[in-house]
């Protein structure tokens, strides 16, 4: 007597055997270790450490600057993809863009264009925030916003110490859609996101700076291992791992009248020498050479020689 589903287990479903829909299974996404989408607990933690840094630094250099005692606190600071950082910007928010030295792409600071105004009237003399709308900067405001980006820029190899070289310079006051325009589609940059705190403002600055600036610097945020070690760390690791084995002749070539031909006590000549080892491959990729042999009642293989990978 057949057994069924529900006699094993009572409380299935009828369709519990049933395929599952495509679109009922979790998306996966690919890990591009060659662009890492999130940082280790190790690396976080530096770059943490590096932003309190920099925010430290800035509430100084703004409170010189705009001549009242600011606060810098850091919200965030993780891997983001650069297109999606600027798409995400405010279209009225003003971009500082600026370079580091070797680096094709560039970094840039995003904040209000409300902000940008007030603070270029603080440093004209104004002792509190103008109430104005998002518009372009002028020639002077422009200026102006120079003068307190590049001490903030400044700080930012100081705060990053040997994770960013060189000094920052700034480059110029691009328009939201420039900027979507001249990003590629595979930069990542290092968003770290700040408030700075003034009297009666409280404004949100971010602050990009390019991936490949950072990352390589920055390493596991650990001591480095060994490369012995860790071949000898992965050669362990899939040990266990269960994988196809093949050992067989070089393939030759008959006519297709010898195959039509072939009868029970044909001999087929197979071209390879006797005393020649056969080859041993792993998925199709050959690992060594072994000769004929005998293990009990069972045909085995003697390794000969192991190919060492090129």
């Amino acid at each position: 007597m057949p057994v069924k589903v529900s006699d094993v287990l009572p409380s299935a479903a009828p369709g519990l055997m049933s395929p599952v829909d495509p679109a009922d299974e979790p998306a996966y996404e690919l890990f591009d270790f060659t662009r890492p989408s999130v940082l280790t607990v190790a690396q976080a933690a530096r770059i943490d450490e590096t932003l309190q840094a920099l925010s430290s630094a800035w509430a100084t250099t703004l409170t010189a600057t705009l001549r009242t005692v600011c606060t810098v606190s850091v919200l965030t600071g993780e891997l983001r993809d650069r297109l999606d950082v600027i798409a995400e910007t405010p279209s009225d928010h003003t971009l500082v863009e600026w370079t580091l030295p070797g680096e094709r792409a560039t970094g840039f600071l995003a904040l209000p264009a409300t902000a940008a105004l007030s603070f270029a009237a603080r440093m004209l003399g104004s002792t509190r925030a103008s109430q104005v709308v998002p518009r372009r900067l002028t020639e002077i405001e422009r200026a102006l916003l120079g003068r307190l980006s590049a001490p903030m820029l400044d700080d930012v190899p100081f705060a990053f110490d040997s994770l960013v070289t060189g000094p920052a310079a700034l480059r110029g006051y691009p328009t939201h859609d420039q900027m979507l325009a001249s990003a590629a589609t595979e930069e990542r940059v290092l968003l770290g996101g700040f408030v700075v705190s003034l009297e009666d403002q409280v404004v949100p600055v971010g602050l990009a700076i390019p991936a490949s600036a950072v990352l390589p610097n920055l390493g596991h945020g650990e001591i480095p291992q060994d490369r012995d070690e860790v071949e000898l760390l992965i050669a362990e690791h899939v040990a266990e791992i269960d994988v196809e084995v093949a050992v067989a002749f070089p393939e030759f070539s008959v006519d297709a009248g010898t195959v039509l031909n072939l009868a029970p006590g044909d001999i087929v000549p197979l071209g390879h020498a006797a005393h020649r080892p056969l080859e041993v491959s792993l998925d199709g990729v050959p690992v060594a050479t072994a000769s004929l042999g005998s293990d009990g009642e069972f045909l085995a293989c003697v390794v000969v020689e192991r190919m060492e990978k090129s």
